[in-house]
């Protein structure tokens, strides 16, 4: 049975520099028990609406960046939107560092307190993620307008690790933008929340586990030697580490959730 439908959408113009993509959770046609839904580590801080419904009111909360997974009480008729910022802009958006947010995930008047920006208010007007789209974008235009320029370096480095689905060595990137991989590391974390290799290992763990979306997925063994791991035993310790179960199991939960423009 399918429990939710999951959906992407890609920013406007104004806001792709800043933003991956908003995405929708969309429980309420479930009547079933609350269960807990795995969240699996993106590398990003995101911003979710949990809408109205019942006895849970509408919140803001904030997700910060991590490296592990993250358990969500799905309950009956819930329905979330959420924007997922690029790795190395939530910082100069939320006035917060990422490396403060990391592993944390909860209301924006606790863990953001000075952050007005998007609140519960704004986005109860909104009907459907559409209009989350353009709400973001016409509050956000004069923000995102003063905002400082990005680190290059941090950006260049991101672009790299995410054409290479996580493949490419760090000292391979820092010799390539030519700064010491001590100093990339430094700045990359500054801008991220996390190390560049723990980016990477992410990275390559969700294309992995992209492989579960295919209509016809390919073999294991197939996609750990595609993916770079040694062996199907490394990718299974992977998935045990950042996904928090076997890729059987995975794809057991998955299965439950309709997918819409999902981008790994």
């Amino acid at each position: 049975m399918t429990r939710a439908l999951y959906r992407e959408i890609e920013p406007l113009p104004a806001l792709k520099e800043h933003i991956l993509n908003f995405w929708e959770f969309d429980a309420t046609s479930w009547t079933g028990e609350t269960y807990n839904h795995t969240g699996l580590p993106d590398g990003c801080v995101s911003l979710v609406y949990a809408c109205p419904v019942a006895n849970h009111p509408a919140q803001v909360i904030v997700v910060g960046p991590r490296v592990s997974t993250l358990d969500i009480s799905i309950y009956p008729g819930g329905r979330w939107w959420g924007l997922r910022f690029w790795p190395d802009s939530c910082g100069s958006i939320l006035n917060a560092s990422p490396v403060s947010l990391r592993n944390l995930s909860g209301p924006t008047q606790y863990l953001l307190p000075h952050f007005n920006r998007l609140t519960a208010k704004d986005l109860s007007i909104c009907g459907s993620l559409e209009d989350v789209v353009s709400q973001v974008c016409s509050s956000w235009q004069t923000l995102l307008s003063e905002l400082k320029d990005l680190d290059p370096i941090v950006r260049k480095s991101i672009l790299a690790i995410t054409a290479s689905f996580g493949t490419i060595p760090i000292n391979s990137i820092a010799a390539d933008l030519a700064i010491s991989e001590r100093q990339f590391t430094r700045r990359f974390q500054a801008s991220v929340g996390i190390t560049p290799k723990q980016f990477s290992r992410i990275r390559r763990f969700r294309t992995s586990a992209g492989n579960l979306l295919k209509p016809e997925p390919d073999q294991w063994a197939q996609v750990a030697y595609d993916s770079g791991y040694a062996d199907q035993a490394h990718l299974s310790r992977e998935f045990l580490e950042l996904g928090g179960s076997t890729p059987t199991k995975l794809e057991t939960e998955l299965a439950q959730i309709r997918h819409k423009n999902v981008k790994p």
